[in-house]
């Protein structure tokens, strides 16, 4: 059975839908940021392995002088050495390929995130539900006890027992309702939702 948000987040609200597991997800490797540093750093490794094989280009340079011979022409080859140069391939191919691991991994991370994120905000969810079904019936059970008291069935410390359990039971489902908001804004963070201005 396919479980989802009810409670939606703000910009699936605003469309009306509720956020599956695999929405998340796909969110969270589509638009986090956590996952955009990972992109620039392969980026970046991939330019210094690219810089790393190219070679030098020749410098000419023209110069006058007061003194004989007036015109100079200096030519600049430079020259790897290739023991050297092999060597610096080698470590600009190892950054690179530490680069493709470490965004390799933070995709992972970032959908274990979204993927726990998620589940923590549906057990919150749940809990919340449960917590409102209480309060609920905790209520009721109060109501029971003044109508017992007013027959002459029950006392004023039942009623007043019955009164405190309603108030400890309306306490959590506040508490759990907090408690679901801050899932939900903490999966927003991760999926990439944007805060509104």
């Amino acid at each position: 059975m396919a479980t989802c948000l009810t409670t939606s987040t703000r910009a699936l609200a605003q469309q009306g839908q509720a956020l599956t597991r695999q929405a998340a997800v796909a969110s969270a490797v589509q638009r986090g940021g956590r996952l955009r540093l990972a992109l620039a750093d392969t980026a970046a490794a991939f330019a210094q392995w690219r810089l790393a094989r190219v070679f030098e280009n020749p410098v000419v340079t023209a110069e006058y002088t007061k003194s004989a011979p007036q015109y100079h022409l200096t030519l600049d080859l430079p020259f790897d050495y290739p023991w050297l140069r092999g060597t610096r391939v080698a470590a600009a191919e190892a950054t690179r390929e530490a680069a493709r691991y470490r965004y390799a991994f933070e995709r992972a991370a970032v959908a274990l995130d979204a993927d726990t994120t998620y589940t923590r905000a549906l057990a919150a969810q749940e809990k919340l539900r449960l917590s409102r079904r209480n309060a609920i019936d905790a209520d009721s059970l109060r109501r029971i006890a003044v109508a017992r008291r007013e027959a002459g069935d029950a006392s004023d410390l039942d009623v007043e027992l019955a009164t405190v359990s309603a108030g400890q039971q309306a306490n959590a489902a506040a508490a759990d309702s907090l408690t679901l908001v801050s899932a939900l804004l903490d999966l927003e963070t991760i999926i990439g939702v944007p805060t509104p201005d």
